[in-house]
């Protein structure tokens, strides 16, 4: 129940409740239906993209954080044109959600990032992964 309505009757389609979302960055809410129905943290939405793209796309931090700490991997799942979330952030530099990204990317994994030259958007994740890495080289992580 929100404010005495039912955000799971017929009437509140899922997309109609998640606009509501990301218009309103409501966290909220966001957690409500993830208590729900906790097959949309891995559910494909559109373009073979997961929520968690939708949420960097979009570029709202808390709602990203909320799926990273539901234990979402934002370099797991592709999109049908082979982006992971990770690969979206670096791509638009969005340097918040890089931070929520970044304690849960093992150093293998952003090494492999920084020398893998097949990807489409190489060069924007390549930039990312070597400046984390320098990163934790300064702070000896």
């Amino acid at each position: 129940m929100r404010g005495g309505v039912d955000i799971l009757k017929p009437k509140n389609t899922w997309g109609t409740v998640m606009n509501d979302v990301f218009n309103n960055r409501d966290v909220g809410l966001f957690r409500q239906l993830l208590d729900t129905d906790p097959s949309l943290l891995t559910r494909v939405v559109t373009n073979q993209r997961t929520l968690l793209h939708v949420c960097v796309i979009l570029n709202i931090p808390e709602l990203v954080k909320e799926l990273i700490q539901r234990g979402v991997d934002p370099t797991a799942t592709t999109d049908q044109w082979n982006d992971t979330p990770f690969h979206v952030a670096c791509f638009y530099e969005y340097k918040d959600i890089l931070q929520i990204f970044y304690p849960v990317i093992s150093t293998a994994r952003l090494k492999f990032y920084c020398f893998d030259d097949d990807h489409h958007r190489a060069k924007y994740v390549r930039q990312a992964c070597c400046d984390e890495l320098r990163q934790r080289t300064v702070t000896g992580e």
